[in-house]
């Protein structure tokens, strides 16, 4: 259950925001950003990073240099 709220806030992020993935990553409490990729696309079937790209044009563009 904490897992799943987690992956919802995940989606919230990146959704909402330009935080990175490894930004989201430590925002909704891991440490390392690898294995929460494992698990967000274990959970979804999309990487991070499909995901936001399949949110289309309206997804804010990545923050950071």
């Amino acid at each position: 259950m904490i897992r799943d709220r987690r992956i919802l806030e995940a989606k919230r992020l990146i959704a909402a925001t330009g935080l990175t993935i490894t930004q989201v990553s430590a925002s909704v409490g891991f440490a390392d950003p690898a294995y929460f990729c494992r698990l967000f696309r274990r959970e979804t079937g999309l990487s991070p990073g499909e995901f936001r790209r399949a949110l289309g044009p309206g997804a804010p563009p990545p923050s950071g240099p």
